[in-house]
């Protein structure tokens, strides 16, 4: 196991803070991901200019960006250049990306593929969530009320399919 650890890398504590710490590319183009995802929710409600329309706008808008204060959070408080926190990034662009693929869908009213890809994100960042409150025993009880808040956002969205 520390082999692994070792070769993936531990996030950052809390208490280990960067001074002038400046914004990777890589955390610049998980913001672009969003970029789209704004544009693809205009011009989905461009397209459906009813009020049900501009409430799933809204509420897709919403769930998207639940999703990226979060990891924003983790990655504000915990990143660093670690094999593992570029692959949780990763992880996360490509799920967002994926959603963003049907939010015209939800927009319209369909919200299945959408939720459960919302499903699948919430659970991912559950366990990183809970996984940091391994590495990080200053944040650790704090992180785990993170991870467990993802995993009951799950039990709340299942009962729609």
């Amino acid at each position: 196991m520390n082999k692994i650890v070792n070769f993936l890398g531990k996030p950052r504590t809390i208490e280990n803070v960067i001074k002038n710490r400046k914004i990777s590319w890589l955390e610049l183009f998980y913001d672009l991901i969003f970029a789209v995802v704004f544009s693809r929710l205009t011009e989905s409600l461009l397209e459906h200019q009813t009020l049900t329309g501009f409430i799933n706008a809204i509420l897709t808008f919403f769930w998207l960006i639940w999703g990226w204060g979060k990891f924003s959070g983790y990655f504000d408080n915990h990143g660093n250049d670690s094999i593992i926190n570029i692959l949780i990034i990763n992880i996360d662009m490509i799920l967002i990306g994926l959603a963003s693929i049907f939010i015209p869908e939800a927009v319209n009213g369909n919200f299945h593929y959408i939720t459960w890809l919302y499903i699948i994100l919430e659970l991912f960042m559950g366990a990183v969530w809970i996984g940091l409150g391994i590495f990080d025993k200053t944040h650790g009880p704090a992180a785990r009320v993170w991870g467990i808040t993802c995993y009951s956002c799950n039990h709340c969205l299942r009962p729609l399919f």
